[in-house]
């Protein structure tokens, strides 16, 4: 059995180890809180980005694309009577104006025609008159019937036969005078002209067979041929684009570079779209009319056209940079009410120099990180910077 003094001292020894683990305890739970502070000051600051505060306006659109010259006019001269070429009055490869005579075809068989269809119009005539006075000398004796009336039924019908004639030689006449006329193979058009088909002692035209003599090209104004892809046209519907701007209005303006990418002078109009789509290129045929009045533009010759006049209405842009994309489409990091990042997806159009057009997905007066994306996590708090302190800070 313990005595009072043994009793007494393990009390003493058992209240002290309470103390010592009350103490230990405390210096933890300060421990604790102290690494808590310190986790919490060593919290990475909210990061800075750049953003820009979203305006709608009408966009200006541009397009640019291949394509090929061809003369606006290209003209077959054809042999329109058989005969010999006398002559060439033209210089191949060179400008002729409409009315310039090019060829001349022997007129003399064509002169003779002329002469025999006028003296057949003149025997013509005179039977004419003849047979008038014998219609009429008729009609006089059968008042006093002298005649019969089958008399003078048969000196109406010469009568109307000299007529028919007449008419017939009248006919003949003009035929001989266009035949002539065709002798002399003129210009329809101005333009360039190509190499001659049959030189000078050919014959040419009828049952020869050699009617095709050469042919002129158009050069001012000239055609530019282009295609242009299916998806642009999907995303001028898209975009909802104002009438005025559809290629198929046919009133937007072209603007032309060359193959050496110099800018060309003039100004031309679309005047054609095809209202199908090219199966085998997915391309819609389109065409434009531009002045060439220094015969710079040639048929054949590669250029680029860009479309002007189009006008994306209500539209908002922003930095291609600011663009996301993701495996289901476009996001933009927006900024809350909280300043805190949100995620916004967005619907693309078309680009231009000032960046990309947003279809939808984004208001007048939202806020898109442009800059700084990069540290930017979906509902983080970020700080507002200007572009130039984001790049000191980099």
């Amino acid at each position: 059995m313990l005595s009072g003094f043994e009793v007494f001292n393990m009390r003493y020894k058992l209240s002290n180890k309470l103390s010592m683990f009350k103490f230990i305890g405390v210096l933890s739970l300060l421990a604790l809180a102290a690494c808590k502070d310190e986790a919490k000051n060593m919290q990475p600051p909210a990061p800075q980005v750049t953003i820009q505060e979203i305006t709608l306006e009408d966009i200006e659109l541009e397009y640019e694309y291949p394509g090929r010259v061809a003369g606006i006019k290209e003209v077959e001269i054809q042999a329109r009577v058989e005969g010999i070429i006398l002559e060439r009055k033209y210089t191949e490869g060179k400008l002729v104006k409409q009315g310039d005579v090019l060829f001349q075809i022997d007129p003399e068989p064509f002169k003779a025609s002329l002469k025999q269809a006028k003296a057949k119009l003149q025997d013509s005539s005179d039977l004419l008159k003849r047979t008038k006075r014998d219609l009429d000398r008729s009609e006089e004796l059968l008042k006093r019937k002298f005649v019969t009336v089958q008399e003078r039924d048969n000196a109406l019908y010469s009568y109307q036969q000299a007529q028919a004639s007449v008419k017939q030689a009248e006919a003949e006449v003009k035929t001989a005078q266009i035949n002539l006329g065709y002798t002399k193979v003129v210009a329809p058009i101005s333009g360039i002209t190509s190499q001659e088909s049959h030189s000078e002692g050919s014959l040419v035209g009828g049952s020869s067979g050699n009617n095709l003599l050469t042919r002129i090209t158009q050069f001012d104004p000239v055609y530019i041929n282009f295609a242009y892809p299916d998806s642009d046209a999907l995303n001028r519907q898209k975009s909802g684009m104002q009438k005025e701007g559809s290629l198929t209005e046919n009133n937007l303006k072209v603007e032309v570079r060359l193959g050496d990418n110099t800018a060309y002078p003039h100004e031309g109009d679309i005047n054609f779209t095809d209202v199908i789509i090219d199966s085998a290129t997915g391309t819609i045929n389109a065409r434009a009319i531009v002045p060439n009045p220094e015969m710079k533009l040639l048929p054949g010759q590669f250029v680029r056209v860009k479309v002007k006049g189009l006008k994306d209405r209500s539209k908002a842009i922003i930095p291609e940079k600011a663009i996301i994309q993701t495996a289901q489409g476009a996001i933009v990091y927006g900024i809350d009410n909280e300043n805190k990042a949100v995620v916004r997806p967005v619907a693309l159009g078309a680009k231009v120099n000032r960046g990309q057009i947003v279809n939808s997905g984004l208001s007048a007066g939202d806020k898109v990180i442009i800059e700084g994306m990069i540290k930017v996590r979906p509902g983080q708090p970020v700080q507002f910077a200007k572009p130039e302190d984001l790049k000191k800070s980099q």
